[in-house]
């Protein structure tokens, strides 16, 4: 399980991208720490590698 307290008090913002040539389950979404000028620089907080992580995320994210 992840750690709620850092969902609880984190804004995100995020990237993920889609091609044509990436297999139909690949799947891949990077939330970075919220900044104004939405820069996602650096390394990412969270990587979710498959969209079951995904879903648990946000409902850890409902749930604070």
């Amino acid at each position: 399980m992840k750690n709620t307290e850092m969902i609880k008090e984190q804004s995100y913002i995020f990237t993920t991208s889609v091609t044509e040539a990436s297999p139909k389950e690949d799947f891949l979404v990077e939330l970075f720490e919220f900044c104004p000028n939405m820069n996602c620089d650096g390394l990412p907080i969270i990587v979710e590698k498959d969209f079951d992580e995904l879903i648990d995320f946000i409902e850890e994210m409902k749930m604070n």
